[in-house]
């Protein structure tokens, strides 16, 4: 709930710029961390950083809850 109302306020904020700007959305990826599942930070990280390339390949400024069925594949950053 807390992302998603993140995500509304800044698509609709508005810079007050003498060049209009472009509109700004952001794209979110979420993973609801349980204590009992052991994941390491890197495989927290990782399922969030999946939720997020989700979002953007749905059409971006949205939010993406991570769960089991997300087949996301996207290149690993180094």
């Amino acid at each position: 709930m807390v992302a998603e109302r993140l995500r509304i306020k800044v698509a609709e904020m508005r810079v007050p710029w003498e060049i209009p700007l472009p509109q700004v959305t952001i794209s979110l990826g979420i993973f609801a961390f349980n204590h009992e599942s052991n994941l390491d930070p890197t495989n927290i990280l990782r399922r969030a950083d999946e939720a997020l390339y989700a979002s953007k390949s749905m059409g971006r400024n949205r939010s993406t809850v991570w769960k089991p069925d997300l087949l996301i594949t996207h290149p690993m950053r180094h």
